[in-house]
């Protein structure tokens, strides 16, 4: 976490880091405010429950963002054999070794989360989702998955986030399905939104919490030219 807050003190002096309500607003208008500094939104991606963690950072930043999750691994009675099989599989973080890091958050604690002004998206239903699944499985993965979430939490949920790498996730007909039950498709392509998002393509860069700054430096990219250097 001191390691994550480094990042974020970087993005709230390098950048405009939106809330979600703000970045909406952009997007339903097709319009950018006056611009200072290049604008940034936070998305959080599996619902792990170290990310309790990180929405309590954030409140005090008062920063708000996305988290992306996966109702089959909130419900699961094996989470950490759910994560190694469906979410993670071959994948070894050696900074990650306590219980909270192989469980989800539960929805108690989303429930919180979004009462306190962070908006909760899809990951599909299981994290199994491929373009080349029949219509059944598809419809199951992105529109069961916004049933549970809207069921479990008492809100309306019209973010979707693909999984893995979008292009091997999501063909034509999981696209379409996309666009008929969410109103946003935030990809795994890397790049930036600019100079309007195109609310069913949103591209994102990965960056995980315990990256050096040169890595955070790095993974920013081209991105990192549209810095305002003083």
């Amino acid at each position: 976490m001191e390691n994550f807050e480094l990042h974020l003190n970087y993005y709230l002096k390098r950048f405009h880091v939106l809330s979600p309500d703000e970045f909406e607003v952009i997007c339903k208008d097709s319009k950018l405010p006056p611009l200072s500094k290049p604008l940034l939104v936070l998305t959080f991606d599996d619902g792990m429950e170290n990310n309790k963690y990180v929405i309590d950072l954030l409140d005090k930043k008062n920063i708000k963002a996305y988290f992306f999750v996966i109702p089959s691994f909130i419900n699961s009675e094996e989470p950490e054999n759910y994560l190694s099989t469906f979410i993670r599989p071959g994948y070894i973080n050696k900074n990650e070794t306590e219980p909270e890091d192989f469980r989800p958050m539960g929805w108690e604690m989303l429930k919180k989360a979004e009462f306190n002004g962070h908006k909760i998206g899809s990951h599909t239903y299981s994290h199994t989702l491929v373009k080349e699944d029949n219509e059944e499985k598809s419809a199951f993965e992105i529109i069961q998955s916004k049933k549970a979430i809207e069921g479990n939490l008492s809100i309306g949920v019209p973010y979707f986030c693909s999984i893995n790498n979008t292009s091997l996730s999501v063909g034509k007909s999981q696209e379409d399905l996309i666009h008929q039950n969410y109103s946003y498709h935030f990809t795994t392509y890397y790049g930036n939104n600019f100079p309007l998002p195109q609310v069913y393509s949103l591209e994102r860069v990965n960056i995980e919490a315990y990256w050096h700054m040169n890595e955070v430096y790095f993974a920013l990219g081209n991105i990192r030219k549209l810095l305002i250097k003083k």
